[in-house]
């Protein structure tokens, strides 16, 4: 926040449309500061751009689903969107110079150096960031996109789902114990002691210790929608790194970027003819 109040900026009420978010980085590059620090090394970056933009550009998950099966093209709109996203903050130099050297885990040391005004992040990663910057120098945005789906300013919530093998010497013990992990009580205690906030709604907003909590569960509570990464097949996902490290290093644009996730797409449902019948199935 401070970063945003020395860029003329208004930390407590931030831009809720890309035309002023993009205004707001430009802004903070001008006061001399990092607009926006993402690390490209490792190329897991491209979930954390794909997660909180590419759901925005849809009315509903089905949309994605059918581009990855190839009903529609991964390459067209509105599944190219967050590509373009992505090249107009590299075109504009809004990143971090050294973007490509930089991994998904050293980004938040960057950040929490407190040079730079905007981040992604996961829910711990914002209270890491808020151990060195102090609470109320952090606040919680969901990043704004050039959309005007049902799904646009909604926030991706991933999950994790918890499994009992089928093999299980005890399942009925595992299920209790699974019971008890997920209740209320152990996912009250979970924030309570860690300040991580397990993704549930049985948390109760109350008890929210800091800002950005507050933001974070108002969103989540009124706004979720799906994690982009978590709805495309793994063999299709990996190709998404290298593509993103390219486009973010230069060598490529987003058209072209998302013409290779297209093709990627399309040798999985020709090599993958199996899990193309799971995904088919998904939902039903």
């Amino acid at each position: 926040k401070k970063v945003w109040a020395a860029s003329g900026l208004d930390p407590e009420n931030p831009p809720k449309t890309y035309e002023g978010f993009i205004d707001a980085l430009k802004k903070i590059k001008q006061a001399g500061f990092t607009p926006y620090v993402i690390g490209m090394k490792d190329g897991y970056w491209a979930d954390f751009f794909s997660s909180p933009m590419g759901a925005q550009f849809y009315d509903n998950i089905s949309q994605l689903r059918s581009a990855i099966l190839g009903v529609t093209s991964l390459a067209a709109a509105p599944n190219n969107g967050w590509w373009k996203v992505v090249q107009d903050m590299r075109d504009l130099k809004l990143f971090n110079d050294d973007a490509m050297s930089l991994s998904l885990g050293e980004v938040m040391d960057v950040f929490a150096a407190g040079n730079a005004g905007f981040t992604n992040a996961v829910q711990p990663q914002a209270v890491y960031a808020a151990s060195i910057l102090g609470a109320e120098n952090v606040g919680v945005m969901v990043p704004p996109v050039p959309s005007k789906t049902k799904l646009a300013g909604y926030c991706a919530i991933p999950t994790n789902p918890l499994i009992i093998p089928a093999k299980a010497k005890y399942p009925e013990e595992a299920g209790k114990f699974l019971e008890f992990a997920v209740s209320k009580e152990r996912q009250m205690a979970m924030y309570q002691s860690t300040g991580a906030m397990p993704i549930s709604d049985l948390i109760d907003p109350s008890i929210m210790k800091t800002g950005y909590d507050k933001t974070t569960i108002d969103i989540v509570l009124k706004k979720p929608t799906f994690t982009y990464q978590e709805s495309i097949p793994v063999a299709v996902l990996e190709s998404m790194y290298s593509i993103c490290q390219e486009l973010v290093g230069g060598s490529i644009n987003a058209d072209e970027a998302a013409a290779k996730f297209e093709k990627a797409a399309a040798r999985w449902r020709q090599d993958y003819p199996e899990e193309v019948k799971n995904y088919k199935n998904i939902g039903k």
